[in-house]
């Protein structure tokens, strides 16, 4: 099995990224980052760990932070659309709400007709944040920081659920995660490899490379490789930094070793990725922001802009 860590570039001066994309495949990943995803056309199926869900139209669900997560399009290419969230859980300590180590189970499909006016609220959040990031509406950061409370409250209310006693799993898991963030924390740090891990995790290299092998399904230094690659594309896709100079500053010893991981991971070269992937930026927006293009999908979204039944919320849901 392999797994790919995701760095999440939140929008600047706020600690959460939202989006709208085209999913296709994308295979076992994780990231620090909550996430919510609102299905605004297709289907999908979304595996979590070894449990397997079925999303439609409509539907919500939220990954929890450093869950490993598999998502895959059920339908015809380019069909499925879906709007996400991903939020900084360590923003809230600032606001006196401890949430890193809390865990929430949201999947609308298992949400009974009695807590519709809560998914419905939900959605009004999503909506309404896709709609100020994308007009920079007046006092748009502050508003979506108190939007971003109001869904934080909701989750702690009604969708937080205990967490998991350790089994061997989740502990070979947790060390998993730990072993890949500390790769992920130093893998721009050219000379880092097998040994400089081991030695960190007090591990020998030899049982560190097959159980990095046995449980990732790729060489460590193989998986290292493609950590930087994933890092260096943004600066590929969006700066006029040479390729070698992209190379080196995303820790690889040389042009040539960033084209041959480039090559066999991506099977085109870094110039033919940067001319193909080249974005412009506009006010902070890139003009691809919503890499999807169907009318269909944000009527799907922007008929959530007005609440509709919110007789199930508190007070504090129901005034901003």
């Amino acid at each position: 099995m392999r797994y790919q860590y995701e760095q999440i570039d939140y929008q600047v001066d706020l600690p959460i990224k939202i989006f709208t994309h085209t999913v296709e495949r994308f295979p076992y990943h994780w990231h620090e980052a909550t996430e919510i995803l609102f299905v605004l056309e297709g289907e999908l199926e979304i595996r979590v760990n070894q449990d397997d869900y079925h999303l439609r139209m409509g539907d919500i669900f939220l990954v929890n932070g450093n869950e490993l997560h598999f998502i895959n399009s059920r339908t015809a290419f380019g069909k499925t659309h879906v709007l996400a969230l991903q939020f900084d859980s360590r923003y809230f300590k600032k606001q006196g709400i401890d949430i890193e180590q809390k865990r929430f189970y949201l999947n609308s499909r298992e949400v009974g007709a009695g807590s519709m006016s809560v998914l419905n609220e939900i959605k009004y959040i999503l909506a309404n944040m896709m709609d100020l990031v994308l007009n920079r509406k007046k006092l748009y950061h502050l508003k979506i920081k108190i939007m971003l409370l109001d869904l934080v409250v909701i989750l702690l209310e009604h969708f937080e659920v205990p967490t998991q006693t350790k089994n061997k799993q989740i502990e070979n898991d947790q060390r998993l995660l730990e072993i890949l963030q500390y790769m992920n924390t130093h893998c721009l740090e050219a000379h880092i490899g097998l040994q400089d891990i081991a030695k960190e995790f007090s591990l020998n290299p030899q049982y560190l490379s097959r159980y990095f092998k046995l449980n990732v399904g790729v060489s460590l230094k193989k998986y290292l490789d493609n950590m930087r690659l994933n890092k260096s594309l943004f600066a590929l896709r969006t700066t006029d930094e040479t390729v070698t100079e992209i190379a080196l500053k995303f820790g690889f010893s040389d042009s040539k070793a960033y084209y041959r991981v480039f090559k066999e991971v991506l099977g085109i070269t870094p110039m033919q990725y940067r001319e193909h992937y080249r974005i412009e930026i506009e006010k902070g927006i890139t003009k691809d922001y919503l890499s999807i293009n169907s009318k269909e999908s944000f009527v799907n979204l922007f008929k959530h802009l007005e609440r509709k039944n919110i007789s199930g919320l508190s007070y504090f849901h129901q005034k901003h």
